[in-house]
């Protein structure tokens, strides 16, 4: 009987734990801009997935928080509401260790998308997720520039060290049009 039971006990108990392993991970939580540069030292050096609108010129790209414009003052500067997007590149300085690459076919994918997307709706109403390493300065004191004439500027990140924080990138997640952002592609502000 006893020989019986405790057959019956690791059956189950290795039932239990198939059924544990099975599980599919759990959604990673969707942060925004404005969540992260409200606590950047909570969220720096962790993995990340940020969903927002973009920006960029030939110099780069940032993610955008036009809701929160000033969600970071760091000895009485205001910086702007953006965290530049970089890709793991093992010739750059990081912050913290990189031990992945961007996944290149999420990034194919996105771009797939994208260009279906920018046919229907304007780009302002356009929202990228993407999975990173976020990466800030721990003291801001320690990262200014003073220059001859005597002016300082803070060091950030991207181009010009106007962002705040950056994004090392692991993946592109997503490409969706915000539902209810206004019209189609005939309006200007695009």
């Amino acid at each position: 009987m006893i020989k019986i039971l405790v057959i019956l006990l690791l059956e189950l108990s290795c039932i239990r734990a198939t059924a544990q392993a099975v599980r599919p991970e759990a959604a990673p939580k969707i942060v925004t801009v404005c969540d992260v540069l409200s606590k950047p030292l909570q969220f720096n050096g962790t993995m990340v997935t940020i969903r927002s609108r973009l920006t960029g010129t030939d110099e780069g790209v940032w993610l955008i928080g036009r809701e929160c414009p000033r969600a970071l003052v760091t000895a009485q500067h205001i910086w702007p509401s953006e965290i530049a997007l970089e890709s793991p590149n093992p010739r750059l300085h990081h912050l913290h260790p990189i031990d992945f690459q961007l996944d290149a076919e999420s990034e194919r994918r996105a771009n797939a998308r994208y260009g279906e997307l920018k046919t229907q709706v304007p780009g302002r109403c356009i929202v990228w997720t993407y999975t990173g390493l976020f990466e800030t300065r721990t003291n801001w004191s320690e990262s200014k520039a003073v220059y001859s004439d005597g002016t300082t500027k803070f060091m950030g990140f991207g181009h010009l060290s106007e962002a705040p924080g950056q994004l090392i990138i692991k993946s592109v997640d997503d490409v969706a049009a915000i539902p209810d952002c206004g019209g189609g592609r005939s309006q200007k502000n695009r």
